[in-house]
């Protein structure tokens, strides 16, 4: 998981750097971390499932709103180069 969401910063980082900030491919990313992390909560819930160990469900349960709260961003971020393609084509 770690490796995944460091992967889709690092590309994140490298376009800001280009000054490629409103991309399709930075917002792909956003989607991507939080897919990341709502995915890999879910299989470690499934895990905890199958052991007789009982996990803190509240700390699963804020890994997925944060999750949620991070493709939610990515959902803003694809609104917003929507609207600078929007504006770019404005003269």
């Amino acid at each position: 998981t770690l490796l995944t969401c460091g992967i889709f910063i690092a590309v994140i980082l490298y376009n800001v750097s280009k000054r490629r900030v409103f991309d399709n491919r930075n917002s792909f990313c956003i989607y991507g971390v939080g897919a990341t992390i709502i995915i890999s909560t879910l299989l470690q819930s499934e895990l905890w499932a199958s052991t007789p160990m009982i996990p803190n469900g509240n700390v699963m349960m804020y890994y997925l709103i944060f999750g949620i709260f991070i493709v939610f961003f990515g959902k803003l971020f694809d609104i917003a180069v929507k609207l600078k393609n929007e504006q770019d084509l404005t003269i």
